[in-house]
């Protein structure tokens, strides 16, 4: 699907309020109309459509039949705590049958230059915790989670049977990602981000990219106050539903970064009945899978099917693209991705 980025103009704002129903498009919190995720935002684009609101910038994914992809509204303002120049985006929106071609991005990082080119030093947003794909995406573009957002309805009596959540039990949905080769590029890399971009909305996958940050297993060294990269492993895996796992295969056998890494996972319990998904970037390699495979099994983590994904050589260029825009390929992965989906659900309902 073709489409290009330009800038918004008034006429485009009734194609863009269509969208915004959108904005609703996941698991909303059972205290919110879906209403409530648009109305304060359809307000604020008329308003700048009239010139009301000349801090705000729009930018407008288009069809080359003019049809209206996707949007995004930002908001020049100060920065909450430095009280710097900077940006909220209030709206990024694509609509249904565009998703998955790279327009979001493209509309994030034509914002970012508008932004920027206006003395903005930050750009910041708003997402719901639920929204886990959301954040999936926001992540991948380099976006980091900061301050948690509190609400008390103060006209509603306190709800019975409201628990928080047990200390260090995973984060409903949370899937971690590893990848086993260490190169900045390689197709394995591509598989995950691939896998990041036809997640269903009920994960989100985060990366750990500290494997080669890691010591060297050393029984010795695996105390009460391991290394911090060490922590931060085991942080990571802990507060994760499930684990994906995208590794090539060495001299038939599972890269040394990557067994490392489970070495230092042997001792706890972070890993233990947790399901795991293997992607397996170039299919003929068996014997490093098979090695992970029982590897994983021994430790006790619940290891499912492996998906084998065999991806093209275009990768190292086209990136995820290359995998996201194959029928065949996506149709495998996204299978892989809803049986982890499925396997993290009946745990969460075993505890």
């Amino acid at each position: 699907m073709d489409y290009a980025i330009r800038a918004g103009s008034a006429s485009d704002v009734e194609p863009i309020l269509a969208l915004f129903p959108r904005l609703a498009a996941f698991a909303i919190p059972p205290e919110r109309s879906p209403e409530d995720l648009w109305l304060g935002d359809a307000a604020l684009l008329r308003r700048w459509s009239t010139g009301d609101a000349p801090q705000c910038l729009v930018s407008v994914a288009v069809a080359p039949d003019h049809t209206i992809l996707g949007a995004a509204l930002v908001q020049l303002r100060e920065e909450l705590l430095t009280h710097e120049p900077s940006a909220h985006l209030e709206v990024l929106v694509v609509r249904a049958d565009a998703e998955g071609r790279g327009i979001g991005q493209r509309l994030i990082a034509e914002t970012e230059r508008a932004v920027r080119s206006r003395g903005a030093r930050t750009l910041t947003l708003h997402v719901f915790s639920r929204n886990l794909r959301a954040r999936s995406v926001y992540e991948r573009l380099g976006f980091t989670g900061e301050l948690v957002r509190y609400i008390k309805y103060l006209e509603r009596p306190l709800e019975a049977g409201l628990a928080d959540p047990e200390p260090g039990s995973p984060e409903p949905g949370r899937v971690l990602a590893l990848c086993g080769s260490l190169r900045a590029v390689s197709t394995n890399r591509v598989l995950l981000d691939a896998a990041m971009e036809l997640a269903p909305s009920s994960i989100r996958i985060v990366r750990f990219e500290g494997l080669g940050q890691l010591p060297l297993f050393n029984p010795d060294l695996d105390g009460s106050d391991p290394a911090a990269a060490v922590a931060a492993l085991r942080r990571e895996v802990a507060a994760a539903e499930g684990v994906m796992i995208s590794s090539p295969e060495y001299a038939h056998g599972v890269p040394g970064a990557l067994k490392n890494a489970l070495d230092w996972l042997v001792s706890g319990v972070e890993i233990v009945a947790k399901p795991v998904l293997l992607l397996n970037a170039a299919p003929p390699a068996v014997h490093g899978q098979a090695s992970l495979r029982e590897t994983l099994t021994t430790m006790a983590a619940v290891v499912l099917p492996e998906v084998a994904v065999a991806v093209p050589a275009a990768a190292r260029h086209r990136g995820s693209a290359a995998v996201v825009s194959e029928p065949d390929l996506a149709a495998r992965l996204r299978q892989g991705l809803d049986a982890l989906s499925v396997a993290m659900a009946a745990r969460r309902d075993e505890r």
